[in-house]
């Protein structure tokens, strides 16, 4: 679709614009301020996948973290397991069977993590348990999360440097596909979950632990309609403590919303696209 916006336009990120008749619509996915015959681009919206329910373990300590399986979970659901280990050596970490292992971040005094994994199947255990050679402190929990692609539900992840300070930074990733959940996950030593704000934006799913010996794990989520850098978030607490912090896109079933070129309207019609005379409103 090519063409020429009549009149400057301004749409605020997030702002909801439709092709009137077209039934494409979309939400802008960065601040634009249009100007007259200037071009843009429009992202129908798709279906991003939704947090259902979860299931947590707080101040574990042994070799092995078990984690119930979250209420609801049916056939096809997306599980995600998050673990945040205080051990005094490098973990060998064995995930339940048929989970996968997405991120496991680098053991650094005393401070390890990993996310994992799994497609529920028709019948699933009540439990899930992760085992580990040397007794560890540990919190940990399960996302269940519905509509994500079951073929590869990871779009993309990674995991920040080990931090201490009273910020943790969750890395800015690359999208490839509209429409993906965002998840920005802290773990974090001494520090009671309730004190730790999630970035702007972003709704708490759950927080494990406590301000004991053993790490919390804080999950929080949001949504990105348009492909590209999901850019950084941070969480914030007060006190100075060790924490890791992790950034991971879901991808939507289907593949996302579809993408197109939005421009040049003549007489309030998208000529380029055969839609004369049916305007762009927001």
């Amino acid at each position: 679709m090519a063409g020429a916006y009549p009149t400057d336009l301004s749409r605020a990120k997030g702002a909801v614009h439709q092709i009137a008749g077209s039934g494409v619509s979309g939400a802008y996915p960065v601040d634009l301020g249009w100007d007259k015959g200037a071009a843009g681009n429009l992202t129908a919206r798709g279906d991003t996948p939704v947090v259902e329910s979860y299931a947590v373990v707080e101040d574990g300590s042994g070799t092995t973290m078990t984690i119930t399986k979250p209420t609801g979970t049916a056939e096809n659901d997306l599980l995600l397991g998050i673990g945040g280990l205080y051990i005094a050596s490098d973990p060998a970490v064995v995930p339940p069977s048929g989970w996968s292992e997405d991120i496991e971040s680098l053991y650094t005094a005393y401070h390890w993590g990993g996310i994992w994994h799994d497609i529920a199947g028709g019948s699933e255990g009540a439990s899930y348990s992760w085992t580990w050679t040397g007794s560890a402190t540990h919190s940990g929990g399960i996302v269940r999360i519905s509509g994500a692609d079951t073929s590869s539900p990871v779009d993309d992840v990674d995991v920040s440097a080990n931090g201490y300070g009273e910020t943790g930074t969750c890395p800015s990733i690359t999208t490839t596909v509209a429409d993906c959940l965002i998840l920005r996950v802290l773990i974090i030593h001494y520090l009671d979950p309730d004190d730790v704000t999630p970035p702007d934006g972003f709704t708490t799913i759950f927080g494990a632990g406590s301000n004991a010996a053993a790490p919390a794990v804080i999950v929080a989520s949001n949504e990105q309609q348009h492909i590209g850098a999901t850019g950084t978030a941070d969480f914030t607490w007060t006190g100075a403590k060790v924490h890791k912090c992790y950034t991971i896109a879901i991808a939507p079933a289907g593949g996302g919303g579809a993408s197109a070129t939005v421009g040049r309207l003549v007489n309030g019609g998208l000529v380029n696209a055969g839609l004369v005379n049916r305007g762009l409103v927001g």
